[in-house]
């Protein structure tokens, strides 16, 4: 069962991801404040961490650098999510910082399980 470590501000959002990924097979922990995700992420050692990228303290992006410059989570796989993701900037900014994806918060549960999945095998 993959692991996956939601960041994200938003408890009804947050409430939300995590339904729809339990009911695709993944076992799920929330952590509501980015500045927390790191240490979080050391303790649980999680497939995957999907991040919002819009939240107060770090948002996705230095979260994502936060990630890649911790040599104990750096090789966790990161997807971000954005309810405005048709932002290519915003998109290529994820990627170049070393996000594996960067995807709409209103996926489908079965195509959210998909992404995800694709994020922790290029990952790995």
């Amino acid at each position: 069962m993959p692991k996956v470590l939601i960041v994200e501000d938003s408890p009804t959002q947050a409430l939300r991801t995590r339904i729809a990924l339990e009911s695709q097979g993944f076992e799920v922990s929330i952590v509501n404040d980015s500045r927390q995700a790191v240490d979080q992420a050391k303790s649980e050692q999680p497939d995957v961490v999907l991040s919002d990228v819009r939240m107060p303290g770090l948002d996705g992006f230095q979260l994502t650098e936060a990630f890649r410059a911790d040599p104990s989570v750096g090789g966790v796989a990161i997807v971000l999510n954005s309810a405005t993701v048709n932002e290519d900037e915003d998109k290529a900014l994820a990627l170049k910082l070393g996000a594996q994806d960067y995807i709409d918060k209103g996926l489908a549960p079965d195509a959210l399980a998909s992404a995800l999945n694709s994020a922790i095998s290029s990952a790995g």
